[in-house]
């Protein structure tokens, strides 16, 4: 996988170095049941205690040189594993950062969070493992295999009786495992899920006393994990010990042969125990290769989720171009509709001059949060163009759109930590006056001079101890610190008074060096703008100010009646 080759690039010293010390580790392992063999044979049987001596202290020196290898094999494996580990978390996260907002809400977020955890560890330990005890057992099978071939060609039918029922069991693992611990993350992506979701409407949850109905939803994903984990499991189980029983059929056929060579000499007693010693080691090695394949599927089932993030290109970024200062926003003959379905804006032709201050309004799905995303770049038009200064967006590089505009949307987000924390999103390096200053034009200095620890006041999860108006008129601050071109407010105003929404507006008209973007559900949050514009199934149905639209626009006249009550409103018909 690519995504993965600059990992190798960077720690591939260190990866040799554990291989080495690997190596060393499993050559020490090899040559214990030689010098056990050499023992037995030369020393005890024939009462030689200087060689008794002398191959006891060979396998002491062989086990401390071991001991070092395997020190050293984990020091290095850990450090690695944990270091990638982090690394891919990383640039994992950085990904997530530049994914385009119609690409993060097509994603499950408990996918992604799966993704930036539990996958990560599986990789972690297949790296670890694999650095630490999974190229031991091939270098072990291999090694054991010429290891008895030097001690006596007499084993060598066991062996090769072994290994091709050997090799077709692991190939059996592989074949089997990989689907199941792949349908194993899927479930384990449900379950996240389904608890973020939980989280997130607990409110809801508990207004509707929902929480039979939610528990039980937990249950069905939770059973479903619990199954095909058991299933999973209880099948690669059963793998170990049919290779021990592989194993031990071959050490027993040894023995009830041995035991005629050993009595007409042909072989000694020291041989024999040696190769029950090396059948234990690749008995061993068989194992580990088992578990390996068992924790390869994992961690390739989880490479290939990360590399789908990892991997995802963007749409091709926009050509940077020099922009003006004035900027006029244009729709030229726009149109756009998602996928193959209907139209949800249609032939939009408008202009909105820099430093205007425009109304959008319309009923609920007539296109305005559309709109709203035509402009900032979210969305791109299917037909005509949405132009600034005179120049198509798609020619404007996306840093600078993120630069001169500002949305707030209706349902605002702010992160645990203090206001200034929250406001500093805006603008990093933003002094505490500019702070001030931003809390004045919204509105929310005096809520924030009120309290005890101003500035520095803690916000909990998402504003939970602050009420709706105040977290409105913080993100609203927010955004003006950030200094931007254009402020588009997306319904973000409404759980404001009249009063303090109209004097909020006002700070905004006054700035001048600014295009103010109202969305809004009420004649009354846009009445008192520049100009007006009437979305109605897609289309501007009317453009203009207060007053015109009250004597051009019947649909804005009888909204206008209906909500304020004049001329007895309430008998006219709407579209909305």
């Amino acid at each position: 996988m690519k995504a993965y080759g600059q990992f190798i690039k960077k720690h591939w010293s260190s990866f040799l170095m554990a291989v080495a010390f690997l190596g060393l580790e499993t050559f020490s392992d090899l040559m214990q049941p030689m010098l056990v063999s050499k023992l037995i044979d030369q020393g005890i049987v024939e009462e030689n205690m200087a060689l008794i001596a002398h191959y006891g202290g060979l396998m002491l020196g062989m086990t401390c040189i071991g001991m070092v290898g395997a020190l050293m094999r984990n020091w290095l494996s850990s450090n690695v594993s944990f270091s990638i580990a982090m690394e891919l978390r990383e640039m994992l996260y950085e990904k997530l950062l530049t994914f385009p907002m119609l690409k993060v809400e097509g994603m499950e977020r408990g996918s992604l969070i799966t993704r930036l955890t539990s996958d990560v560890t599986q990789v972690q330990l297949f790296i670890n493992g694999l650095m630490r005890i999974f190229l031991k057992a091939p270098l072990l099978a291999i090694g054991s295999f010429i290891m008895v071939l030097n001690l006596n060609r007499r084993f060598l039918s066991v062996y090769l009786a072994v290994i091709p029922l050997a090799i077709v069991l692991v190939s059996v693992n592989l074949k089997i495992g990989y689907p199941l611990y792949a349908r194993i993350q899927k479930v384990v992506d449900r379950l996240n899920q389904n608890t973020m979701e939980f989280l997130s409407g607990i409110r809801t949850v508990k207004a509707f006393n929902r929480f039979d109905y939610e528990n039980q939803k937990f249950h069905l994903i939770s059973d479903d994990l619990r199954q095909i984990t058991t299933r999973t499991m209880r099948i690669m189980a059963a793998f170990g010990p049919v290779i021990l029983l592989i194993v031990n059929m071959a050490i027993v056929a040894v023995l009830y042969k041995g035991s005629a060579w050993v009595h007409s000499g042909e072989i000694g007693v020291g041989e024999i125990v040696a190769f029950i010693n090396y059948m234990t080691q690749f008995y061993f090695a068989l194992s580990v290769i088992t578990r390996v394949f068992n924790v390869f599927v994992r961690a390739k089932t989880s490479a290939a989720r990360i590399s789908e993030v990892i991997a995802y290109e963007d749409i091709e970024e926009m050509k940077a171009v020099q922009m003006p200062e004035a900027l006029h926003l244009t729709f030229d003959n726009v149109s756009f509709r998602f996928g193959e379905g209907e139209e949800t804006l249609k032939d939009l032709n408008f202009n909105i001059e820099y430093g205007a201050s425009i109304g959008i309004l319309g009923s609920t799905g007539s296109g305005k949060t559309t709109l709203i995303r035509l402009i900032n770049g979210i969305l791109k038009s299917s037909s005509g163009a949405v132009k600034i200064g005179g120049i198509p967006l798609d020619q404007i590089s996306s840093d600078f759109l993120k630069k001169n505009i500002a949305y707030v949307p209706q349902n605002n987000m702010l992160f645990t930590g203090s206001i200034a924390d929250n406001l500093r999103y805006g603008s990093e390096n933003a002094s505490e006056a500019e702070m001030w200053r931003a809390l004045e034009i919204a509105m929310a200095k005096p809520f924030v001079t009120a309290m005890p620890d101003q500035l520095e006041t803690l916000i909990g999860k998402n504003g939970v101890n602050i009420s709706g108006g105040e977290k409105q008129r913080l993100s609203i601050a927010r955004a003006i610190i950030h200094q931007p071109k254009i402020l588009i407010l997306d319904d973000s105003t409404s759980a404001l008074d009249v009063l303090t929404e109209r004097a909020l507006k006002q700070h905004l008209r006054d700035l001048g060096d600014l295009t103010l973007i109202v969305v809004a559900q009420k004649i009354s949050s846009v009445m008192d703008l520049d100009r007006i514009i009437i979305l109605n199934n897609g289309e501007v149905e009317a453009f203009g100010t207060h007053e015109e639209l009250l004597e051009t626009s019947p649909i804005y006249l009888a909204i206008y009646q209906a909500e304020l009550g004049q001329n007895g409103g309430g008998d006219h018909d709407s579209k909305f």
